[in-house]
């Protein structure tokens, strides 16, 4: 009996060891599994390929995007949107929420990962955009298991192994952690069999990523020369960036050769210059082209000259004007205008006022300010006879004459003052107007000294949008007074003006600056939203 008690005792203590056993060895097994999988998911997630190598060359457009996601709330918030026409595509962006995209937020962050790159050739319908993405390691897992649940149909394509989805009407292969994506067949065909010599290439894609720096949107355009702008351009750069309450586009405008060889009497010696604020109004401009007006004038004549014309000076193209005139009046406006504006430095400004409605129609008055560059136009107008001493003839002439009241020299017009150029002395500036009352009023004015622009440039624009839609409603407000615009009356006129008055009081200004150096062009604007004050 005690031997029977002995080995009922020693069964169980190696039963217990038996399943002890048994337990480290699954342990080990799913250990072992673990590090599998992990090496699985490592091997099938490398960064096996480089997006320039599945890129083509030469590609009529290039488009990239940077961290977009990060942006949309930036993007959602601004207020710039709500300037877009209601049809707009990009007016329903506004209305994307947090799953407006069709998936959780952290599945899109892992899918579109950082860089985004859009090309094609088509610049008319766009029809064969090719989209390219790096996905992070998370999202190339997560499209091998959409791939194994989706409804995506498999397309061998001889060996490419792509995909298509007929509900979006959309094809996308896989290369790596490279996610490709187009609603052409025969565009993701090639761009999966390129040759390395066919491909964009590591260093123009980086050279492209360095370009773009902190803009959220960078585009190059190559323009054949049997486009519209083709024969004007050779190449554009846009960058575009959007922040809660502005947005701003640079431009980079390569001139086609053509072109340059046409514009050559303006382009020649033409160099970014300092610019100084223009004196305010509905629309300024401060412009240097390197010359004086003049000059300028005939050059601009030149270039835009019939082949076997000349481009002729100020004075030349106002000459009509004398006909007739007799000989012995004294200094006719053609030769006054064209002794003035040769003798000012190459920098001016010029100013769109407003509109006066009060004219027997609606005028619009002009501003221009330059600097002299001899004491000869000061002394020019201090001898012209002042208008008590000029005997008016029996018939209209240009003869300027000096206003004993302004100091200013004007043309007197049929009609009123708006109506009538007038030039003077204002403080250390030459002062021409084409309205005698806005140059009247200036003369009194007292502005501070103009600052610099930011950056040196050829031309510096800045809008008012609301001083400039108010002065086009008030002058259209006018004409269909009087029944002047066909299917309007006044009441109607004003509704439909509704909506652009309300857009132009949400923008505080619209600045651009526009250089050209060495056959390019740079254009950058600048798009500040009016901020509300409490």
């Amino acid at each position: 009996m005690s031997d029977s008690l002995r080995t009922l005792g020693s069964a169980g203590p190696r039963f217990r060891r038996r399943r002890k056993h048994l337990g480290v060895t699954l342990g080990k097994l799913f250990l072992y599994l673990g590090i599998a999988l992990l090496l699985w998911a490592f091997w099938v997630t490398r960064d096996s390929y480089r997006m320039a190598d599945l890129i083509p060359g030469e590609q009529a457009y290039n488009v990239y995007v940077r961290n977009i996601l990060e942006k949309r709330e930036t993007l959602l918030r601004s207020e710039v949107w709500s300037l877009l026409p209601q049809s707009a595509m990009l007016a329903d962006f506004s209305e994307l929420d947090a799953d407006g995209l069709g998936a959780p937020d952290w599945v899109l962050n892992n899918l579109l990962h950082d860089v985004c790159q859009l090309s094609g050739n088509d610049l008319e319908s766009f029809s064969d955009v090719l989209f390219a993405t790096r996905m992070s390691r998370i999202g190339t897992l997560l499209e091998r298991v959409y791939d194994r649940f989706s409804p995506a149909e498999r397309d061998y394509a001889g060996g490419l192994n792509m995909r298509y989805l007929p509900g979006e009407n959309l094809y996308y292969a896989v290369r790596g952690r490279i996610l490709l994506v187009s609603r052409s067949r025969d565009t993701l065909i090639k761009s999966l069999t390129l040759q390395p010599e066919t491909a964009m290439g590591e260093a123009e894609f980086q050279r492209a990523i360095e370009e773009m720096g902190v803009e959220d949107i960078h585009a190059h355009f190559q323009l054949e020369t049997d486009t519209p702008l083709g024969a004007y351009l050779e190449s554009l750069r846009i960058a575009l960036m959007i922040e809660d309450d502005s947005a701003w586009m640079g431009c980079r405008l390569t001139l086609s050769p053509a072109f340059q060889q046409q514009m050559a009497p303006l382009l020649e010696g033409l160099q970014p210059a300092q610019l100084h604020e223009p004196p305010p109004g509905a629309i300024t401009a401060s412009l240097n082209f390197n010359r004086p007006v003049d000059a300028l004038w005939t050059d601009l004549h030149r270039a835009f000259a019939a082949e076997g014309e000349e481009g002729d000076g100020l004075s030349a193209w106002i000459a009509g004007w004398q006909q007739g005139v007799d000989e012995e009046e004294e200094l006719p406006l053609n030769q006054m205008l064209s002794l003035v504006f040769a003798q000012v430095a190459p920098e001016f400004t010029l100013t769109l006022v407003g509109i006066d409605s009060n004219e027997m129609f609606p005028v619009p008055e002009f501003l221009l300010l330059a600097t002299p560059i001899s004491e000869a136009i000061a002394t020019l107008l201090a001898g012209l006879p002042e208008e008590a001493e000029t005997v008016n003839p029996a018939t209209w002439t240009s003869t300027p004459r000096r206003s004993a009241q302004t100091g200013l020299v004007y043309v007197p017009m049929i009609g009123g003052p708006a109506i009538e150029p007038a030039l003077g002395i204002w403080q250390d500036k030459l002062l021409f107007s084409t309205s005698h009352r806005l140059a009247g009023e200036f003369m009194l004015q007292q502005l501070a000294t103009p600052a610099p622009v930011s950056s040196p440039a050829n031309i510096y624009l800045q809008i008012n949008p609301t001083l400039l839609m108010n002065d086009l409603f008030d002058t259209g407000l006018l004409l269909a007074e009087i029944g002047a615009i066909r299917d309007h009356t006044e009441s109607s006129y004003e509704d439909s003006w509704d909506h652009y008055l309300d857009q132009a009081d949400q923008v505080e200004e619209i600045a651009a600056l526009l250089a050209y150096l060495n056959g390019e062009v740079q254009l950058d604007i600048k798009l500040n939203m009016a901020v509300e004050t409490p």
